[in-house]
């Protein structure tokens, strides 16, 4: 099972606006409604997930739940977050099972700005970092993440793209385990986006889905990406992955399915859809 923070990315992750109402108003909606949660279910399996979550009082996300359709209580699984003057400084996170909270991630700024995330290992210690660093616009230009353990494997950096205020190129580099001051290019995700607002990373504030998943970019753009595809550098391998947002009647996004595939050249390798029903109250 996943954890609660996994299922909080999967939102806007690798998402495409499909909808009848060209002009939703993300403030408005921000304003109006919260996301409390969702439903969860993948074509390849035949369980179902259900997430839900409770915000503080100036609507920062505070805590969320994960559990199974057979709500077996050693699956169940529930983070919490810790800010500071309004920016999150550490992910808790706790299994039905051990039932002992521990640190996931921390988080700490420059200038008023995200520097470095941490991960922590079962047991307490740092095992991997990222650093991040902005460009003279003040957007995120590049992430190195280094590993505690086997760096010359494991470390890598992103080297990202903007067009205007959506992320339209990452190219992943990792070490040379030959040469560690030297990276390869090992993979190119590029973005495509349509020309409506980003919604719930709106709603969901301080970049949280972002920060929990800092690899997932498209977070950070203005507007919903309708394709991201991963290509493998050497290899005709890639990934695609697509969704379709489905709105109600006041521009609110009610179900988003995704689809992801991977292809070694034209040959389709592997298909699966993942539907969401998000769960709101009004304020």
């Amino acid at each position: 099972m996943k954890k609660p923070i996994a299922g909080l990315l999967a939102l806007t992750l690798f998402a495409a606006s499909c909808s009848d109402n060209d002009n939703p108003e993300p403030q408005k909606l921000a304003d109006e409604y919260a996301i409390i949660g969702w439903d969860m279910k993948f074509s390849d399996e035949n369980d179902s997930s259900y997430f839900r979550f409770t915000y503080n009082a100036d609507s920062t996300l505070k805590e969320s739940k994960e559990w199974d359709q057979n709500d077996n209580q050693e699956d169940t699984a529930y983070s919490y977050a810790s800010y500071l003057d309004g920016k999150l400084v550490k992910l808790e996170y706790k299994d039905g099972f051990s039932g002992t909270k521990r640190t996931e991630m921390s988080y700490f700024y420059k200038d008023g700005k995200l520097a470095r995330i941490s991960y922590y290992s079962n047991g307490g210690e740092v095992y991997y970092y990222d650093t991040l660093y902005y460009n003279a616009g003040g957007k995120l230009s590049e992430m190195h993440t280094k590993y505690e353990s086997s760096p010359e494997y494991n470390n890598k950096k992103r080297i990202l793209t903007w067009t205007g205020n959506n992320i339209t190129k990452v190219e992943m580099h990792r070490v040379d385990p030959d040469n560690t001051a030297n990276y390869k290019l090992e993979s190119v995700e590029t973005y495509t986006y349509d020309n409506k607002p980003n919604l719930v990373s709106k709603v969901v504030k301080d970049d949280y889905l972002w920060k929990v998943e800092s690899i997932s970019f498209e977070h950070l753009s203005a507007n919903n990406a309708t394709k991201v595809e991963e290509a493998f550098t050497g290899t005709t391998n890639k990934k695609v992955r697509t969704a379709t947002f489905t709105y109600d009647e006041n521009n609110k996004l009610v179900k988003l399915t995704n689809l992801l595939e991977s292809f070694s050249g034209t040959t389709l390798n592997s298909s699966y859809t993942a539907t969401q029903v998000l769960k709101y109250v009004k304020k």
